[in-house]
């Protein structure tokens, strides 16, 4: 016996066998059943009554029907006959039919999980492309991070100690230091520098000394890094954030602060928006403060629908 199980469909109550004798039916069922994936049931004749319950008469008469044709079946394959005589058994005539047969739905779902594979294999690919658009030469350079153990000592303070190459778009090249490329994809050791970086940064900037660089932040930073951003964009953004009212948790429409990875790196229209407020005290160029509101219970409904879209337009 196969072990597995069978596609029974509600239409074998309609078909000829099932005018034949209950013991017919029974036995055809059972055949059904044992059935192996490509439909052929193995075993003696005694062994199979037995299985079944009936006697070897009885399975007998099933075998004499099944194996004759049938002019009122509703598939003319073999002369309507259900089972032909094989080595060691028999083997049910239209089982490869049935098996892959599908409904509309079966294969409407089908379709779907098709187009879901596609989708999910082109975005997969997508960073691997986008990483190759841009080569650096870091053969001249003697400090580069190729096992992420960069010093941070004065690099905020000190721009010679600051790798000016991890401030440029990155790329899947790396250069070994002995000046021989080795195109390592998406994991190279530069790659890598370049994300411990950026979350490095994040770490001393908010006080999250405690965590851990775990792979959705690690697929953030990659994802904005791919988009063009520098690590120092990356970081100025980090820093910027720290004056935004809402992500901090000092307005009081956020209730906490908002100050996770993932959401200050959301998305590049994040990114943006924190760099300008960064560059923009940078350069002595004051944001203006917002403005002090009422209370909802003295605002206008349009009013108030303008405070909640604001509000969610900082989460993630």
């Amino acid at each position: 016996m196969s072990g597995g199980f069978v596609k029974l469909y509600s239409s074998v109550v309609t078909s000829s066998v099932w005018a034949e004798s209950p013991t017919t039916k029974l036995t055809w069922l059972t055949l059904l059943i044992i059935a192996d994936a490509d439909g052929r049931i193995e075993g003696s004749i005694p062994g199979i009554a037995q299985l079944i319950g009936i006697s070897v008469a009885d399975f007998e008469a099933a075998l004499t029907v099944f194996l004759a044709p049938d002019r009122y079946s509703r598939t003319r394959t073999d002369d309507g006959r259900r089972l032909r005589e094989i080595d060691g058994g028999w083997e049910v005539v239209n089982h490869r039919t049935y098996r892959d047969k599908r409904s509309k739905k079966q294969e409407y779902d089908a379709r779907w999980v098709a187009a879901k594979r596609a989708e999910r294999g082109d975005r997969q690919r997508r960073p691997a492309e986008t990483d190759t658009t841009d080569t650096h030469d870091l053969s001249g350079v003697s400090n580069v991070e190729v096992r992420g153990q960069r010093s941070e000592e004065g690099s905020r303070s000190s721009s010679s100690a600051v790798d000016p190459d991890l401030h440029a778009p990155f790329d899947a090249t790396e250069v070994a230091p002995t000046g021989k490329a080795s195109a390592e994809p998406d994991g190279s050791a530069r790659t890598r520098a370049a994300v411990a970086e950026v979350f490095g940064c994040w770490q001393t900037v908010h006080g999250k000394q405690r965590s851990k660089l775990e792979s959705k932040r690690t697929a953030r930073i990659k994802a904005r890094l791919a988009e063009g951003f520098t690590v120092e964009q990356l970081c100025n953004a980090i820093r910027g954030a720290k004056k935004d009212p809402f992500l901090m948790g000092k307005d009081p429409r956020a209730g906490r602060a908002y100050d996770g990875l993932e959401t200050l790196l959301r998305d590049a229209a994040q990114v943006e928006r924190l760099i300008t407020l960064e560059e923009g005290e940078a350069t002595g160029v004051r944001a203006e403060p917002p403005r002090a509101s009422a209370p909802h219970r003295h605002q206008s409904p349009v009013a108030r629908g303008r405070s909640v879209a604001e509000a969610m337009r900082h989460f993630p």
